[in-house]
């Protein structure tokens, strides 16, 4: 599972919503700067390696950072 920001940022997201169905094995983030023509654009980027915990149909819930929603 991964979620993506397009601007670098220190937080992190509020993934306490996958906790229902998800154990959260590993997390991992990255940022990283692009520049192409003097202009630049930032990426934040996690990825998550969840367990589930039941069987089933399973929906991975919407992941919250401030006002942005996946």
């Amino acid at each position: 599972f991964m979620v993506s920001f397009d601007q670098a940022t220190d937080e992190t997201p509020n993934f306490s919503a996958l906790t229902k169905d998800f154990d959260i094995v590993l997390t991992l983030k990255s940022q990283s700067i692009q520049i192409i023509n003097q202009q630049s654009k930032a990426l934040t980027q996690w990825s998550l390696e969840l367990l589930s915990k039941k069987e089933g149909k399973l929906i991975i819930p919407s992941i919250k950072l401030k006002t942005y929603a996946t």
